[in-house]
């Protein structure tokens, strides 16, 4: 696994330190610093209406977070 500070700007990623990244496609894992600040679409908020009424009708699968990590390091290792 590489880990590294990078930017996202206009769906290009770039690393801060010049490392060069992967060709192809690759799953990454992202976190935002900042809040986005752009107001969320409308079919965004659609989105998340339609996923937190899965999760409180009870129709969603909700995976605990310490399987989640663990099947992550078990990928990884």
């Amino acid at each position: 696994m590489l880990a590294l500070k990078a930017t996202y700007t206009d769906g290009k990623l770039t690393a801060l330190d010049g490392t060069e990244l992967p060709h192809g496609t690759q799953e990454v894992i992202v976190t935002f610093l900042e809040e986005p600040s752009e107001e969320l679409s409308e079919e965004f908020k659609a989105e998340l209406d339609r996923r937190t009424a899965a999760i409180d009708d009870g129709t969603a699968k909700l995976i605990p977070g310490e399987d989640v990590f663990r099947e992550l390091r078990q990928k990884y290792s």
